[in-house]
């Protein structure tokens, strides 16, 4: 068995190697050609070539989160899914049901992997996932320090003010995305302009585009 195994391996070995002849008959005796004859047939190398990447424009003071704010944004606001739920009660209903209302930390799944990052790499860095997962504690700082279970905005995921607050989405990393600090205002019964506004306010451009949803998924 030893000596079939050597005599594959020579075998294998002979086939791979380059087989270099002369530009002569090509027989077995003739004899290896010269480097600058050898290469006579090959092709220049391709002039080098550096590639550019789509890198992303400068952080902010939210980074390594690619999130920017145009003004202060509450946490507390954009945690505030009852507001909403008045007047939405169905499409409320839909957001409960759903995988962003269990985004953020009241996700056990996803908490014990932001705690192994935070524990292993510290606090800052946790920013990146909650640029996605907890932008109600982003905003407000509170991903540097520690996240209390009984936090409200740990248990936000995905808010309504989150995705109706999106002014614009770049796709220059994850969570690239600009959150707008101006409130939604609240439509009066029988005001139609106010209806308008609200409408108008809660339904940005951003909203409408794939570079929306890619900005996270």
């Amino acid at each position: 068995m030893k000596r079939s195994s050597s005599l594959l391996v020579a075998a294998l070995l002979a086939a791979c190697a380059p087989l270099v002849l002369d530009a002569g008959d090509g027989g077995a005796g003739s004899s290896p050609q010269s480097p600058s004859a050898s290469n006579a047939g090959t092709p220049a190398p391709l002039a080098s070539v550096t590639p550019t990447g789509l890198l992303p424009r400068p952080g902010g003071p939210l980074e390594p989160a690619r999130v920017q704010l145009d003004g202060p944004v509450s946490g507390h606001d954009l945690a505030d899914v009852d507001g909403c739920a008045r007047c939405h009660t169905e499409a409320a209903a839909q957001w409960r049901q759903s995988a962003h209302a269990i985004a953020s930390f009241n996700n056990p799944i996803y908490r014990v992997s932001v705690d192994r990052l935070r524990r292993d790499l510290g606090t800052q860095p946790s920013r990146f996932c909650a640029a996605c997962h907890d932008v109600a504690l982003l905003v407000d700082g509170a991903m540097d320090q520690e996240i209390r279970p009984e936090d409200p905005r740990a248990h936000a995921g995905v808010s309504c003010r989150v995705c109706h607050g999106i002014t614009d989405a770049r796709p220059d990393g994850n969570g690239s995305y600009t959150l707008t600090a101006a409130p939604i205002p609240i439509p009066v019964e029988g005001d139609a302009a106010s209806v308008k506004e609200h409408v108008r306010r809660a339904t940005p451009s951003a909203l409408k585009t794939k570079e929306f949803c890619l900005s996270c998924h």
